[in-house]
């Protein structure tokens, strides 16, 4: 059996913000995720996807995470990134519309998913607290990049194939960059 998991994208970043205005970004989707059963197995190129950049200080997505592929078998594609967020006034949140690409396999599959949507990011009120910049989408791996308070650079991934966080900007704060994303891994299992 063998499990694969695409790399985790990038938080996006959040642009300097005005007096009464805020910038919430949201965080970057998982990987895609394959769990596949394989009856005789030969020599294979594994490729492992790379970990998404979080997007740059300022209003800036997040790039996406590299594809993990097991020879011609299994192809997770990576994660998308976080959209970047401008300053508003809200009450808003920011998301993103897009979807991961699904895995695939030519084997056996037992699951075949597309990763997890980042968190959006949201603002209630210009106060201090009452924004979140958003947690970065988890993997069967574990969980992603946690959430932001206000004024934060957006929180680095560490389990694999997970997504990177989003920055927050919030009554006058400068411009933060979002988080990175966690590589992908391949992880493979012979019984005997």
């Amino acid at each position: 059996m063998v499990e694969t998991a695409g790399g985790g994208g990038g938080g996006g970043g959040a642009e300097a913000t005005a007096a009464g205005t805020v910038a919430p970004a949201q965080g970057s989707f998982s990987g895609s995720y394959a769990k596949v059963r394989l009856t005789s197995l030969s020599s294979q190129t594994v490729t492992i996807g790379a970990a998404g950049a979080g997007g740059a200080a300022g209003n800036n997505a997040g790039t996406a995470g590299g594809q993990t592929t097991f020879g011609a078998i299994i192809t997770c594609p990576g994660g998308l990134g976080g959209s970047g967020a401008s300053a508003q006034t809200p009450p808003f949140f920011f998301a993103s519309t897009g979807n991961n690409a699904a895995a695939t396999t030519t084997a056996t599959a037992l699951i075949l998913s597309q990763g997890e949507s980042g968190f959006m990011g949201i603002a209630m009120v210009t106060g201090a607290t009452d924004i979140w910049g958003g947690a970065g989408g988890p993997s069967p791996f574990g969980g992603g990049a946690g959430g932001t308070g206000p004024n934060a650079a957006g929180t680095a991934a560490t389990s694999k194939g997970t997504g990177g966080g989003g920055a927050t900007s919030t009554a006058a704060g400068g411009a933060q960059a979002g988080g990175n994303g966690a590589a992908g891994v391949v992880v493979i299992y012979e019984y005997a």
